[in-house]
C-alpha cells in the first residue's frame, strides 16, 4: 500500500527518510504500519512543514485510536524535521 501514497516533496528532496519514519507508526489495535494498511492518504512537505492526511479504517474507529495515530504521525514528522535541521 505504501507505493500508492500520493506525495509531494520539494525539488531535490529525498522523501525516503520520512516515509520510513511513517512506516514505523502503528495502528494501536492492529499493530501494523499505518502506511502498509493504507491509512496515509497523502503527504506533502512544503516550506519546512509536513502535511499528512490520514484515512481512518472505519467510520466507527475509536476516537482514542485515531488520536494515538495522529499524535504518532505528528511526533514522527517533528522528529524528522529536528533531525534534518540539526
Amino acid at each position: 500500500m505504501r507505493d500508492n501514497v500520493p506525495f509531494e516533496f520539494p525539488a531535490g528532496y529525498d522523501g525516503t527518510a520520512i516515509l520510513e519514519r511513517l512506516a514505523q507508526v502503528l495502528d494501536p489495535e492492529l499493530d501494523e504500519s499505518i502506511l502498509d494498511l493504507g491509512f496515509v492518504r497523502s503527504l506533502q512537505l512544503r516550506s519546512g512543514h509536513a502535511s499528512v492526511a490520514l484515512r481512518l479504517p472505519t467510520s466507527w474507529c475509536a476516537v482514542n485510536f485515531a488520536y494515538l495515530m495522529a499524535e504518532d504521525v505528528r511526533a514522527c514528522a517533528a522528529e524528522r524535521w529536528r533531525a534534518s535541521a540539526g
